[in-house]
């Protein structure tokens, strides 16, 4: 019996999708509504049409990119979890790569051209970046 013929096969991969599936799913909600209009935010886009948050209960699950106010701010950034407590798995994962050879050139914040057309969202508020 292969395994299209076996209904307990067939099954397991039946379900063992649903959680990918939805979670890109969750994914999608998290960073096109949620990281748009709740949150705390640390730098303004100045002009820009939407605003994006930094949504930190989610940084895990969505492996950073609920750190989506970092993003705007950054946007050639392969990190977005910038400061201190900022829980970033997805960089950590283009980290991997870099040491394996597979990831060359990346970008961070430190290491990109100044932005202009970015405000500090609260002067007081300001983390200073730390290199992980």
């Amino acid at each position: 019996m292969n395994g299209a013929d076996d209904p307990l096969a067939e099954t397991i991969h039946c379900w063992s999708r649903i959680p990918t599936r939805d979670g890109r799913r969750l994914d999608a909600l998290l960073v096109g509504y949620l990281c748009h209009t709740h949150g705390p935010q640390t730098w303004l886009v100045d002009g820009g049409a939407v605003q994006a948050h930094n949504v930190p209960w989610a940084a895990v699950h969505s492996m950073g990119e609920s750190w989506h106010n970092n993003h705007h701010a950054f946007p050639a950034s392969a990190r977005h979890g910038l400061y201190p407590g900022q829980i970033e798995l997805g960089f950590r994962f283009v980290e991997l790569l870099a040491r394996m050879g597979l990831a060359w050139g990346i970008q961070t914040p430190e290491t990109l051209p100044p932005r202009p057309g970015i405000t500090p969202a609260a002067r007081d508020a300001m983390p200073v970046f730390v290199h992980p």
